[in-house]
């Protein structure tokens, strides 16, 4: 398979996605935001935290949820639907092909994509391979739409994201080695393509636009037309996860700097130091949440990049940082332990023990914490009744 754990660890320096949450991370690969409920059906992440259900199979992507229900890809390419109040199978289905795009929620639908091949026998040099986007009914995993495309065989990685603004109209975007593919939503019918001479470490969807980290440049495309609207050169390679916030671009480079970029003004806000390179960056409205392979978590202030508060750990944080409601869910490398920490003060607030090292990041739902592990999909909640 295409996508899988080992294509994530190669583009973040994560155990990743990462990435691939993902990207789905917040990002590109993204994650839609579960329904609020009332106060007393959520999970309390600061108290007491129990196994309620588990599903025994290796989870390959980040979760999608879609009300009560996970999305996800198995290692064999095979897509599941989960309930996620119970741990039972709603729906799988198999398409056959490697899988290069997990489902990903659209609009209410999933998208996935896999690649088959049409060797002509006794002519390998005229080998053919096409990219199949499908449509999938979130509720029967039956297909609603599909359309082949042409693929290149040197690229090995796809990301998609799904975006919505004002200036342009919804459309999809595909990211793989060296180039974006803009597809309209509706036919998928290609909109540009732009092609780059190195491998991309890092991206982010934001607004109008697409960051994309090659080498030492951080490039912004638009996601109307494909033009580079504006560049950064930069002294190091960037690396990590990419955040954006209010205009502004928040990025690491692999000498272990955080830098706060205004894209409007186009000029460097500030700079932050920290021991080793980032492995993730989350930014809020006064705070920018950094997680690093020097084995620390720092909470810097969004005005200046000072630092608030840092708490290390045995090893160094794996996959995108989670946040939910006050607090941090952290991952860390060759632990099979999920951290709990405060988001004002960094303290640790509680700790869940696993049998097994988690896989991509966790998701939260009003009810449960659902940490996908190497053993399968566990659920935890303060209540199982």
């Amino acid at each position: 398979m295409l996508y899988n754990l080992k294509i994530m660890k190669a583009l973040f320096p994560l155990s990743f996605f990462v990435a691939f949450n993902l990207f789905l991370l917040s990002t590109c690969y993204f994650f839609l935001q579960p329904p609020v409920l009332a106060q007393f059906n959520r999970v309390q992440l600061n108290h007491p935290l129990k196994p309620c259900w588990q599903y025994s199979e290796e989870i390959a992507s980040p979760l999608q949820i879609l009300d009560s229900t996970a999305f996800f890809s198995l290692s064999d390419g095979t897509i599941e639907a989960l309930d996620t109040t119970t741990g039972k199978m709603i729906w799988r289905s198999q398409y056959g092909g490697a899988l290069i795009i997990p489902p990903t929620l659209v609009n209410g639908k999933l998208l996935v994509a896999h690649k088959t091949s049409g060797d002509k026998p006794g002519n390998k040099e005229n080998d053919s391979q096409e990219i199949f986007l499908r449509l999938l009914s979130p509720t029967t995993g039956l297909t609603l739409w599909q359309k082949s495309l042409n693929f290149d065989p040197n690229l090995s990685r796809f990301f998609v994201f799904f975006g919505n603004s004002a200036s342009n109209s919804s459309s999809i975007i595909l990211i793989s080695d060296k180039s974006i593919t803009a597809l309209d939503k509706n036919n998928f019918s290609v909109l540009w393509t732009r092609n780059f001479s190195s491998s991309f470490s890092s991206f982010l969807f934001a607004e109008d636009s697409i960051f994309v980290a090659s080498g030492n440049k951080l490039s912004a495309i638009s996601t109307q037309t494909g033009t580079v609207l504006s560049q950064i050169q930069h002294d190091n390679s960037i690396v990590g996860k990419m955040n954006f916030l209010n205009g502004t671009i928040y990025f690491g480079d692999e000498a272990g700097k955080i830098f706060a970029y205004d894209t409007r003004k186009r000029k460097m806000l500030w700079k932050a130091i920290t021991g080793a390179s980032a492995v993730s960056i989350k930014a809020f409205e006064r705070k920018v949440l950094v997680s690093s392979n020097d084995n620390f978590v720092y909470l810097l202030s969004a005005q200046n990049g000072d630092k608030v508060w840092k708490r290390r750990f045995p090893t160094k944080p794996i996959n995108d940082l989670l946040v939910y409601e006050k607090f941090v869910i952290i991952e860390t490398l060759d632990e099979n332990k999920i951290y709990i920490l405060s988001l004002e003060t960094g303290e640790i607030k509680n700790q869940i023990e696993l049998d097994s090292t988690p896989i991509v990041s966790p998701v939260v739902t009003p009810n449960f914490l659902l940490i996908p592990t190497a053993k399968g999909l566990k659920a935890f909640a303060n209540s199982c009744s």
